[in-house]
């Protein structure tokens, strides 16, 4: 006659193949209400990570620290946002109400599995957001009667997302109004941010930092 029972994960079956032990799959839920529901382009790799300790085993019991060692060390389970495209620097493209799953480590399939509970579970990814500032220098020129920029004005662009090089179109900047003046608003028109490479432009906002203002020099007649 067989008996079987259970000890913690581990199925015993008394009385066939010598007392062998069986090992089953562990069920995990995530409580889906302590997942971040928003996440910013180029950080989403290391954001979508699950944290363990937000992992329950079946009937609600929280997981030990073995487990959480282990998923921190080598499991590394982590979302993944469904409809999501990914960018050639292998980002999640930035956009809205994501369907998520979860993904885990082909070698650890066959060991668990994470349920997300409840179901229905959308996230955002928002854009990477780029600041335009001047390069340690101050912007002024002569009145000439035009928004552009003296020649020798530089800036620096802070933000970018590792693994893509972005291009800009320094024409798009400019004073935002041509009369003389202190505390003149330096703007960047649409296309600045001319081309992404291994990137998108979909993918980042441009704003311009506290500094981006310049002076404009009344004309001497």
């Amino acid at each position: 006659r067989t008996y079987n029972y259970t000890k913690g994960t581990v199925t015993y079956n008394s009385g066939n193949n010598n007392d062998a032990a069986k090992i089953v799959k562990a069920k995990f839920t995530l409580d889906s209400t302590n997942v971040p529901k928003s996440y910013v382009y180029g950080d989403d790799a290391k954001a979508l990570a699950i944290n363990p300790s937000h992992l329950k085993l079946e009937g609600g019991t929280s997981v030990g620290k073995s487990v959480i060692d282990y998923i921190n060390k080598d499991a590394k389970p982590s979302l993944v946002p469904k409809s999501a495209t990914p960018s050639a620097s292998g980002h999640y493209n930035a956009g809205r109400n994501y369907p998520v799953s979860v993904s885990i480590p082909t070698d650890d399939q066959g060991n668990y599995e994470i349920v997300l509970t409840p179901i229905g579970l959308t996230i955002t990814i928002e854009q990477c957001v780029l600041t335009v500032a001047p390069k340690n220098m101050p912007i002024e020129k002569t009145y000439d009667g035009k928004t552009t920029l003296p020649e020798n004005a530089v800036f620096d662009v802070a933000g970018s997302v590792s693994g893509e090089e972005l291009n800009f179109d320094r024409a798009k900047l400019h004073f935002e109004s041509a009369d003389a003046g202190q505390q003149k608003k330096i703007v960047a028109d649409e296309g600045f941010l001319e081309s992404v490479t291994n990137g998108d432009v979909a993918n980042y906002k441009v704003t311009m930092g506290n500094q981006m203002v310049g002076k404009i020099n009344q004309q001497n007649i």
